[in-house]
């Protein structure tokens, strides 16, 4: 395995190049299912296996180039907060997940336990769910949490399989040792995005509907007024009032504008901006700072419904996001505002 550095205009971050080749099980495993993953690898008769695979990772995102040989399955039994984009070249391989079996899946993620037999050769993507969550975010004008629900079925002979492939080669070879890409981090930022709205608009999923309907109407001034008093206070003791006020509007034409245009209610909003800065927090300082400190500096005074929330948006408790970000130190959850609790 090597490591080497991507030079960002401020900072440095760390390209990881993992290259396998043989037939011993612990070695590939990691590159075979995940790295972050609880995970299990069986062979099922005395047929050698042996694998080649070169995976680059940056930043929550990895790409990789395998090719397999031999009769196994591989167990992934812990929930990563992932999504895996398959696109074999040849062979092929079953798939048991989200309680269906699935022939030659193009996009899965955790738990689930995938068997092949034969040779087998793909690339293959691993995305940050929390980043798909934020382009949709940004394209729905809403917060959005919680398992996206991603149908395992992408038609590689469309034009969007086609692209996701070519996609897919660009950012193995830009990002492999000497690679354009580890020089152009703006050209890399770019080809993530293209992935990933590529995924979100070419796949189904929980919100493909919502994305296919016309546009909704501008969000009216003082419903934005009361988001920006939110964000620039979130981490404030502020009140329904204390928004009204700062919307210049009734408490009930303010709640009937939240209704009407974010089909959510003002403090419903609130939470979810706390709830996003707390996550901020735990990837950010959650190795320094314990859980319900954090929890409690973002208004959440019951630890307990804290962590089942955050569960429900996020897919994950909030000490698997403190594990997270010392695995992934530079993942990041989009919040409105990078506001910190005021200074006692």
């Amino acid at each position: 395995m090597t490591e080497s550095l991507f030079s960002k205009p401020d900072e440095g971050t760390l390209v990881k190049d993992n290259f396998i080749e043989g037939s011993d099980p612990e070695r590939l495993l990691p590159l075979i299912s995940s790295p972050l993953a609880s995970s299990d690898l069986a062979q099922h008769d005395s047929r050698s296996l042996n694998s080649r695979c070169s995976r680059i990772s940056l930043d929550g995102f990895g790409v990789a180039d395998a090719h397999h040989e031999g009769a196994f399955s591989v167990m992934i039994d812990s929930p990563v907060d992932v999504v895996t984009v398959f696109l074999p070249a040849s062979g092929n391989a079953v798939f048991h997940w989200s309680g269906q079996q699935v022939e030659s899946p193009h996009v899965a993620n955790a738990p689930l336990n995938a068997r092949q037999d034969g040779i087998r050769s793909q690339l293959s993507l691993t995305i940050d769910t929390q980043s798909l969550r934020d382009k949709l975010s940004r394209m729905l004008d809403r917060t959005i949490s919680g398992n996206l629900q991603i149908q395992p079925t992408l038609d590689l002979a469309s034009s969007a399989g086609t692209l996701m492939r070519e996609l897919a080669l660009s950012a193995h070879r830009g990002l492999s040792a000497g690679g354009a890409l580890r020089q152009c981090p703006s050209a890399y930022s770019s080809l993530l995005d293209a992935i990933e709205y590529l995924l979100i608009e070419s796949c189904m999923h929980r919100y493909t509907d919502e994305l296919r309907r016309p546009s909704p109407s501008p969000t009216p001034r003082h419903v934005k007024r009361a988001m920006e008093f939110m964000e620039e206070h979130m981490a404030q003791p502020i009140s329904l009032n204390d928004i009204a006020a700062a919307a210049k509007v009734s408490v009930r034409t303010l709640q009937h504008g939240f209704r009407q245009f974010r089909n959510t209610s003002p403090t419903m909003h609130l939470r979810d901006l706390r709830m996003c800065a707390a996550r901020q927090e735990l990837l950010q300082n959650g190795a320094k700072i314990s859980v319900s400190e954090i929890a409690l500096k973002w208004g959440f005074t019951h630890l307990g419904r804290f962590a089942a929330e955050y569960k429900r948006r996020y897919g994950e408790l909030p000490s698997k996001t403190v594990h997270m970000s010392d695995v992934l130190p530079h993942r990041r959850s989009m919040c409105a505002s990078q506001a910190s609790p005021p200074e006692s």
